[in-house]
């Protein structure tokens, strides 16, 4: 018995040395990938720390930057967005394409060329997110879909617009991360910049079929409903409802 007790110390401590050994192996493997991760966006930029041109207020599509309406600041290179501006010189007299949080930094999706602006239905804003690995749609995406966008955190969701609609993708080209631009209500606007600043914003593509959303906020019960499935076309008021598929056939007609 004292043999096999000692045979099971030996085996239990191998055991433990062979985890400790692989949990090391993984964690030098994943610093590793952090480390050229850092070193890329260094060589990038030139520093640790980099100049970035951030809004002095809130900045509304269609408005010509001037000096006063932007800043240079130090930023942490580890939270530098793609295509982030570095001087004041690079967004002074451009337009504004899309909205702009107070402090967020400008980038090149912050700006369209005339060519590049796309007509914004009545009664929407215009509103361009960068499409990270995280966001949860592709720059496959097609023009007219309706998304869902909401605000999301390791405990819950929080549904920010069931109104949004794909007006423009541009897809990644050189050091510009592909963007989606999107139509949404002037209600919704402030929440989904403040999202996007935290990097928290969330679009999901719901089936054709969809009428009903939740709302999230941890309320299984709370659901937006909706006017029109999403991505149908709405029934034209100018025309006949269409026939009901359940009514009954007419019998046959009698002698």
């Amino acid at each position: 018995m004292a043999v096999k007790g000692k045979l099971r110390l030996v085996l239990s401590v191998g055991f433990a040395a062979i985890a400790l050994v692989c949990c090391l192996g993984y964690a030098r493997s994943a610093r590793a990938e952090a480390q050229q991760a850092r070193r890329d966006a260094l060589d990038a930029y030139g520093g640790e720390v980099v100049s970035v041109v951030v809004a002095n207020h809130a900045l509304q599509p269609g408005s010509e930057l001037v000096a006063a309406d932007v800043e240079v600041r130090d930023w942490l290179v580890d939270l530098v967005p793609e295509g982030a501006l570095t001087s004041a010189e690079q967004a002074v007299g451009k337009r504004v394409s899309s909205p702009v949080a107070r402090g967020a930094v400008l980038t090149q999706l912050s700006f369209a060329d005339a060519a590049e602006l796309v007509s914004v239905p009545s009664g929407k804003v215009a509103f361009t997110v960068a499409l990270t690995d995280r966001i949860g749609i592709t720059a496959q995406v097609e023009v007219g879909t309706s998304v869902v966008a909401y605000a999301t955190t390791e405990r819950e969701s929080r549904l920010l617009s069931a109104d949004a609609q794909v007006l423009a993708v541009r897809p990644k080209e050189g050091g510009q991360a592909a963007s989606v631009t999107l139509a949404v209500p002037p209600a919704d606007v402030t929440g989904l910049l403040s999202a996007s600043v935290r990097e928290s914003l969330r679009l999901v593509l719901p089936a054709d079929d969809v009428t009903a959303i939740p709302d999230g906020g941890g309320d299984e019960g709370q659901a937006t409903r909706l006017s029109a499935p999403l991505n149908v076309p709405a029934q034209d008021p100018d025309l006949p409802p269409a026939a009901d598929a359940t009514a009954q056939a007419p019998g046959p007609a009698e002698g």
